[in-house]
């Protein structure tokens, strides 16, 4: 969603560099590039944030560790289906 937002932002600018002589691999570099920036960003907010909150919930669930991987990859299989 994030993407497309950006991308409908920015579309007076593609038709312009496309106007100019920009290749269609060119463009989507662009976009794609600016995309997976903003992933890696979200990721490590993301990530730093999990960590951090990790310690409260493992006081309020049990059974869970603070560091426990299985419980963090199976949150992100769920979140990312």
């Amino acid at each position: 969603g994030v993407l497309s937002c950006m991308v409908g932002q920015r579309t007076g600018e593609v038709g312009i560099r496309v106007a100019l002589g920009a290749q269609r691999v060119d463009v989507l570099r662009l976009i794609i590039g600016q995309g997976m920036k903003m992933a890696f960003i979200g990721v490590v907010v993301g990530g730093a944030a999990a960590l951090t909150l990790a310690r409260t919930m493992s006081k309020m669930l049990y059974g869970i560790g603070e560091n426990d991987p299985l419980t963090f990859l199976g949150a992100a299989a769920l979140l990312d289906s």
